[in-house]
């Protein structure tokens, strides 16, 4: 698990989880399950490359950085388009090409 200002957020918990279940002996993912814990490993990098970046920026501003940090968050755009890359990848697309609509028909925030 990674925690985060001594919090474990939903997509680590859920990946942390899906690795203890495979090393107890659960199948693995197959399908569209496989293909949703591909884009949850996906968004994970992109938090993850963020994170980096805003630590980088955190650690040049000095006494700024012992604020405490936003929890991590991906852009709706970012999120579309990791979904389209999945429907292209998929051996289920229209699932994937419903759920991209949906997001993108949903108010900027």
């Amino acid at each position: 698990l990674r925690p985060r200002d001594g919090q474990v957020y939903f997509l680590y918990f859920w990946k942390a989880f899906c690795e203890v279940a495979c090393m107890a002996g659960a199948a693995p993912a197959e399908g569209l399950d496989a293909e949703i814990e591909t884009l949850r490993d996906q968004l994970l990098r992109r938090l993850d490359g963020a994170g980096s970046e805003n630590r980088g920026e955190a650690e040049g501003r000095g006494s700024l950085s012992a604020r405490p940090r936003p929890p991590p968050g991906i852009c709706a755009d970012a999120l579309v388009e990791e979904v389209h890359r999945a429907a292209s990848m998929s051996g289920c697309p229209r699932f994937w090409q419903a759920a991209a609509v949906r997001l993108a028909r949903r108010p900027q925030v």
